[in-house]
C-alpha cells in the first residue's frame, strides 16, 4: 500500500493514504493483540499461576498517531530533494518505502507488547518483566535481555519495540519457575565484549553478513556525489 503515496506531491494523496494505512495498521494490531493475549494465558498456565485472568487487549491507534509515525519516514524534505538527481531520488524513494513499511510493522508489533504489558501490570500473579530478544536483535536489546527478570516497571525495561525490533516483554510469575536460556547467552556475549555496548555492537556486526547493505550504501553515496558534481 506504500507505493500508493505520491512523494513528489504529498498533498494529493496524503489524506486518503493515511486513512487507508490507519485501517491496515489497526487490523494488524488487532491480530497482534489477540495473539499476545493467547500467549499470555498459555504462558501463565505453563508457569503454574493461580486463578483465572482475562488478558487486556491493546487499543487501536488514532489516524493522527499513524500519520505522524509515517510522516517521519515518507514525506520528503523538499529543500534538499530538489538538488538530487533522478537516480538519487529513486534510491531515496526506495528507502522511504522500506522505512514506512518498517514503521507499519513496528506499530503492529507494538500492540502485542502493549497487551502483554497491560496484562502483566494487572495480574496479581505477575511480579516482574523480562525481555525476550528476537533472532536478529541489536546489542542494546540483547543487553536488556541479558539482565533477566529484573524489571519492576515497564519504564525501566523500555519494552515497546523500536524500528525493526522483534523483541517482546515476557511476564514473570511469582511461582519461581521462570527460565530463559537465551538470556544467559546474551549475558555471555555481553561479558565477552567487556560489558561495553559499543564493543558488543562491533562483535555482532562482525559476525553478520552486511554485504548487500553495504553495497546499497556505496551505491547511494556514489549517486549523491555524482549529483553534487552535475
Amino acid at each position: 500500500m506504500v507505493p500508493l503515496f505520491n512523494r513528489s506531491n504529498p498533498a494529493s494523496t496524503w489524506g486518503p493514504w493515511t486513512r487507508a494505512m490507519t485501517a491496515t495498521v489497526n487490523q494488524g494490531r488487532s491480530l497482534s493483540s489477540r495473539a499476545a493475549m493467547s500467549y499470555y494465558l498459555q504462558f501463565r498456565q505453563a508457569e503454574g499461576a493461580k486463578g483465572l485472568f482475562l488478558p487486556i487487549p491493546a487499543e487501536p491507534l488514532e489516524e493522527k498517531v499513524v500519520a505522524e509515525n509515517l510522516a517521519k519516514a515518507i514525506i520528503p524534505d523538499g529543500s534538499k530533494e530538489a538538488a538530487y538527481s533522478r537516480a538519487v531520488q529513486q534510491l531515496r524513494d526506495q528507502r522511504a518505502e522500506a522505512v514506512a513499511l518498517a514503521e507499519t510493522e513496528s506499530m503492529v508489533a507494538a500492540a502485542g507488547a502493549e497487551s502483554i504489558i497491560a496484562s502483566t501490570e494487572s495480574d496479581d500473579q505477575a511480579t516482574t518483566f523480562a525481555r525476550v530478544a528476537s533472532a536478529n536483535a541489536c546489542a542494546f536489546c540483547l543487553m536488556l535481555e541479558s539482565r533477566g527478570p529484573v524489571y519492576q516497571t515497564i519504564d525501566a525495561a523500555s519494552f515497546l519495540p523500536h524500528l525493526l525490533c522483534g523483541c517482546s516483554p515476557e511476564p514473570v510469575m511469582d511461582t519461581g519457575t521462570y527460565r530463559n536460556d537465551k538470556a544467559a547467552e546474551s549475558l555471555d556475549l555481553y561479558a565477552r565484549s567487556g560489558g561495553d555496548i559499543n564493543a558488543m555492537r562491533r562483535d555482532i556486526y562482525a559476525a553478520s553478513d552486511n554485504t548487500a547493505l553495504n553495497a546499497a550504501r556505496r551505491e547511494e553515496y556514489a549517486a549523491a556525489k555524482a549529483a553534487e558534481q552535475a
